[in-house]
């Protein structure tokens, strides 16, 4: 767990798969999880790191999934994974480049960059 960027809320990154990374926030409200999915992604996106072999743009860009487990039926953490991942799929599918969210289908947000 490593401090936020305010210094008081604590999260967890790893790698949880080849291309995929998780960042789990505790104590952290959907719409909350969102706003830090944005922030990531635009700041990835504000970096403009070349990728000249990149479909999407020149630059490296982000999809992002999120997913809230209080308090809903995500209680489970393997279902809670399978829910960011699956928002994770819909954005990419959606044009890549943004943030999706939902929480088992019940709730879906989306914030896209404003080009």
């Amino acid at each position: 767990m490593h401090a936020g960027p305010s210094g008081s809320q604590l999260f967890l990154a790893a790698r949880t798969g080849g291309e995929e990374f998780s960042v789990l926030f505790p104590d952290t409200s959907l719409d909350a999880a969102i706003e830090h999915g944005e922030s990531l992604r635009s700041a990835i996106q504000e970096r403009a790191l070349p990728h000249a072999t990149s479909p999407t743009a020149s630059s490296v860009t982000v999809s992002i999934g999120v997913a809230s487990c209080h308090p809903s039926a995500l209680d489970d953490p393997k279902a809670l994974m399978q829910a960011a991942d699956q928002a994770l799929y819909r954005a990419k599918e959606s044009g890549r480049n943004r943030v999706k969210a939902g929480t088992a289908g019940r709730h879906e947000s989306t914030m896209t960059p404003l080009d």
